[in-house]
């Protein structure tokens, strides 16, 4: 087995030439882990070709928050284009107020990291848009109506069945979500998702809506220049109520147990918001929520489960040439609040590892990039379950004496990463652990204890910028 040096023309913002690798990849999934993982591997030289089983790009939902640590990734997109797409259609959104079901304010959480000059709030429709047409634009193939019906691996190449026919490559990328069907393949057996207890009812519709009821309008503070969130915090349950688009638009999601399981798993079933008025009829602050609530246009809310899968023990297929990557490999809970950001992580370590480990190695460089991301991904996947139980099940007397108890945090570990630069650093070294049999101790997670800890202080700051 030959394995190179690291060329010393390559970096982060470095671009090869389109195909110079001579690797070629299937991805399937056109989500945002999977559009990142083709425009990624396109810049750093691979062919690429992804399966997307719809008949034309479909994104829904509501609203997204990509981090700092992957915004910097789809800031060097387009030379800045996609960033200035992005700015532009992102929600102005500084901090959320939390306050109890009294209404009364507890604390002001800051969104560090996600807000503007940090990351990206915006829209999950005008996101995927903004990232599928820069992949068309830079020469992406994608194939829609192509339902994946299985996968199949030899030593020398891997590939799926599509509609009976057999596709080969030289590895595929597995960014098919929650319900992968690559999951099964690479572990061997698949059980369902497991109900977490919880679902959301979720709402995103145009600020017209509440304009002529006044009762509704000490949401619109700031409207036209900046946006206004604010969360009220019951017994098991939450809701978050914002602006975006500097007050164009609503969004509202209400967090409640599910312990039936009534909740659809379906962006396009509409619920009843009345369900949300009478899980709220006690909470002395209703008078107040329910303004917002009860003008959401029919059709605009859905109630949608909250699934988890524990953590697997590999991402990587038998043979090492099929690697699951975001959801697939492993989905978060909403209050990790980094799924997307560390699917677009998982993509950018890729396009690098197989950059680096060169065609004739693309097994080590599926395994180096598992290596590299499957501690940080799974500390983060864990923690998620500690922000949800932080908001959902309170600790009211311990609250009162610190208020900061529930804000959700914002470490620097996550938010402040540099995935690309690390991965330049850490590649050799991982390498050199394969080969010799010794243990690589990843950089990119934290200190044992500390993964709430080192509170992130903003992109500008982390990087030493004192100029805007």
């Amino acid at each position: 087995m030959t394995i190179p040096s690291i060329p010393s023309n390559q970096g982060p913002a470095a671009i090869a030439e389109p195909r110079s690798s001579g690797i070629n990849i299937i991805i399937v999934g056109l989500g945002i882990g999977g559009l990142a993982a083709a425009i990624e591997c396109h810049r750093k030289g691979h062919s690429v070709t992804v399966f997307e089983k719809a008949s034309a790009p479909r994104p829904q939902g509501d609203c997204i928050g990509i981090g700092s640590n992957a915004a910097r990734i789809l800031a060097k997109w387009g030379n800045g284009r996609v960033h200035e797409l992005l700015e532009a259609q992102i929600s102005h959104i500084r901090a959320v107020d939390i306050h109890d079901q009294a209404g009364k304010f507890i604390v002001t959480n800051e969104m560090t990291g996600f807000r503007r000059g940090d990351g990206y709030f915006l829209n999950r429709c005008d996101l995927a848009n903004i990232l599928y047409e820069h992949a068309r634009d830079i020469g992406v193939e994608v194939r829609f109506n192509a339902k994946v019906t299985d996968y199949w691996e030899t030593d020398s190449n891997a590939g799926i069945i599509v509609d009976g026919s057999r596709v080969a490559a030289d590895c595929v990328i597995a960014s098919d979500g929650l319900h992968s069907k690559a999951r099964g393949f690479v572990t061997g057996g698949d059980p369902a998702p497991v109900s977490s207890g919880y679902a959301a009812f979720r709402a995103y519709f145009d600020v017209s809506e509440i304009l002529s009821d006044h009762a509704a309008h000490w949401l619109l503070k700031g409207a036209g220049k900046s946006d206004h969130a604010s969360a009220f915090v019951g017994k098991d349950s939450e809701i978050t109520i914002c602006t975006v688009k500097r007050g164009n638009a609503i969004m509202w999601i209400f967090t409640h147990p599910d312990p039936d399981g009534d909740a659809r798993e379906s962006w396009t079933v509409p619920a009843n918001v009345q369900h949300v008025l009478d899980k709220i009829q006690d909470w002395p602050c209703r008078d107040k929520i329910a303004p917002i609530i009860r003008h959401t246009p029919a059709g605009k809310a859905i109630n949608f489960p909250i699934l988890t899968r524990p953590p697997l023990d590999t991402w990587l297929s038998p043979l090492g040439r099929i690697i699951l990557t975001g959801d697939a490999a492993h989905p978060y809970l909403p209050m990790a609040g980094q799924g997307a950001s560390q699917a677009i992580e998982d993509a950018a370590v890729l396009a690098i590892t197989l950059e680096l480990a060169t065609k004739d190695n693309v097994p080590l460089g599926l395994k180096i990039a598992e290596k590299i991301r499957y501690q940080r991904a799974t500390i983060i996947q864990s923690g998620g379950k500690e922000n949800h139980d932080s908001w959902h099940r309170p600790d009211w007397e311990a609250i009162k004496k610190n208020p900061n108890l529930i804000k959700t945090p914002r470490p620097t570990w996550i938010l402040g990463h540099d995935c690309q630069s690390s991965t330049y650093e850490e590649f050799p070294k991982v390498r050199e652990a394969f080969l010799s049999g010794k243990d690589y101790v990843p950089k990119n997670i934290p200190e044992e204890g500390l993964h709430r800890a080192n509170d992130f202080t903003g992109l500008k700051q982390a990087l030493g910028i004192t100029k805007s």
